[in-house]
This record gives structure tokens, C-alpha cells and sequence, in this order.
């Protein structure tokens, strides 16, 4: 079973498909497989095109959200583009009924921890009585995962690796599961948690986010109509305008293989009158 939903806010994603009734009881089960452990490292050098390096993960450690931003902030600040990656065009759902336990897994664009932090929650509030909320992320070069109470490594480091494994970038998983009675053992956990992710992810609509520049640019108001004209000429993406006393000051984003195209066909348009300066943006 399969299904996705259009974009909403972080919290208020839908993830597809039908709301599932409460049960009574709780988390039935809680106790049936357990050892709940966080896990977070950032990699420097892992994602985006970039060879891993060696290192271990830092486990049982809290994660502070605004920390982890900005270091990946820092990361993807650099000299060079960064390269195209693959993430999911919308969040999408796959279940699975597995020795009568259900597992309910979602998957969605994150674009920080935060983000991905904000899917995990509006499921918590979505299946409350649900027995764990096992996850994933992998943000660039940051990396974290939670098994919510089932045996330390069987749950969200196979989500991870599903995640890894479909080479795909700004991503979040979380798989809801309710215990049904049947143990299904270290394996059996590791197979169930990380193949309802990975199928979830094959079946998922993905999109190629390919980086742009950004250009300042600057014209006088009596090249406002030119400039527009080739704003919808070139695949653009226009940013905050500014009125000056000489004219208008705009950022445009641009794919790196048509910048210097526009610029010609923006001094032609202009007489030469615009000023055009080049900036990085990391991603699109």
C-alpha cells in the first residue's frame, strides 16, 4: 500500500492516506522489544556528491536543533556549488502488516533538523496511542536517528541506511509501528523497520535539485520593462527587490549554465546600463 500528499507547513504535514482511528490501551507492547537510544554525527564530508570519511556516531547524546543548523549552515557555505542531490517532491506513506504488527512509514522533504524534528512530532500527535515512532534523517552532511524504545540498532539506523541506500538527500522517515503481539527478534525488527522505509522510498515521487547562482542586480527604471521580459525569458527564480533613486536593485536566481547567457542578453537589453554581480547559492 502506497500513497502520497502535497507539500504543507512541517507540522502540518498530511502524509497521505486516511487518519487512523485511536485505540484504547496506549502503547500496547512498550515494553516487548526495548532500548531506546538517540544517535547524531555530523559528517563533513558524507553527502552532496562528496566522499565519506571515516568516523563514529556520537550515541545517547541530545541533540541541540540550533547547533545542528548552523553547522549546516557552515558546511554548505563554501567557494564551489554545491552538487546536484536528489530529494522527495512530496511526503509519501507505504504499510505493511508484518507477524500482525503494523508498520506506517512517511517520508518527506526536511530541509533542516528542525524541520525533520517537526514531521516527527505532528506524528506523535497523529498516533499517539501508537507503540514506537522509530526515524531517520539525513540532511547533507548531518545525520540522526531514534529507536523510541525498541532495541538499541534495530530500527532507526535501518531507516538511515534506507535513506543512504536510495542515495537520496533532505529526507526524514519515521515508521510507526503497533505491537501485535508477536516478538519479531533483533533480525526480524531490522528487516521489518528498514525494508518498510526503503519501499516507501522507492515508491516515492522524487525531485533533482539542481544549484543556482544568485546575481544582484541593479537597472535603471528605464530598463524596468526589459529586464522582466528576460526574467521570464531565462528560467529564473526572482528574489527581494528594492527601489533605489537610480532605479531597481534585484536578487535573481539563475541556473550556473545560463549566467553567462543572461548577462549578455541582460547588457544588450539595457545598454549596458545594469550592474550584475554573482554570488553563491548552495541550493536550489
Amino acid at each position: 500500500m502506497g500513497g502520497s500528499a502535497g507539500l504543507l507547513p512541517a507540522a502540518q504535514h498530511q502524509w497521505g492516506g486516511v487518519l487512523r482511528p485511536a485505540r484504547a490501551g496506549g502503547r500496547t507492547g512498550r515494553g516487548a522489544e526495548r532500548g531506546d537510544r538517540d544517535h547524531r554525527a555530523p559528517d563533513p564530508a558524507a553527502g552532496r556528491g562528496l566522499p565519506a570519511s571515516g568516523g563514529g556516531r556520537d550515541r545517547g547524546r541530545a541533540e541541540q536543533p540550533g547547533a545542528v543548523a548552523r553547522a549546516a549552515t557552515a558546511d554548505r557555505a563554501g567557494p564551489a556549488l554545491s552538487a546536484p542531490f536528489t530529494t522527495l517532491e512530496a511526503p509519501h506513506r507505504h504499510d505493511a502488516l508484518i507477524e500482525n504488527s503494523e508498520f506506517l512509514a512517511f517520508a518527506a522533504r526536511a530541509g533542516t533538523p528542525e524541520e525533520a524534528l517537526a514531521h516527527l512530532a505532528a506524528l506523535k500527535v497523529r498516533y499517539p496511542d501508537a507503540t514506537h515512532h522509530c526515524w531517520a534523517y539525513r540532511i547533507g552532511p548531518l545525520y540522526r536517528f531514534g529507536d523510541d524504545g525498541e532495541p538499541g540498532g534495530t530500527a532507526g539506523a535501518p531507516i538511515l541506511r534506507a535513506i543512504e541506500g536510495q542515495g537520496l538527500d533532505e529526507v526524514m522517515v519515521v515508521v510507526v509501528r503497533y505491537y501485535g503481539g508477536t516478538k519479531l527478534g533483533t533480525g526480524g525488527l531490522v528487516r521489518a523497520y528498514g525494508g518498510t522505509a526503503a519501499e516507501c522510498l522507492r515508491t516515492a515521487p522524487r525531485l533533482e535539485v539542481r544549484p543556482r547562482r544568485r546575481l544582484n542586480v541593479a537597472v535603471p527604471f528605464g530598463h524596468l520593462s526589459g529586464l522582466y521580459h528576460l526574467l521570464d525569458t531565462f528560467d529564473t527564480v526572482r528574489g527581494e527587490e528594492a527601489y533605489t533613486a537610480a532605479g531597481v536593485a534585484l536578487d535573481v536566481e539563475v541556473y550556473p549554465e545560463d549566467l553567462d547567457a543572461f548577462a549578455a542578453a541582460l547588457r544588450d537589453a539595457t545598454r549596458g546600463a545594469a550592474q550584475l554581480e554573482a554570488e553563491e547559492l548552495p541550493d536550489a
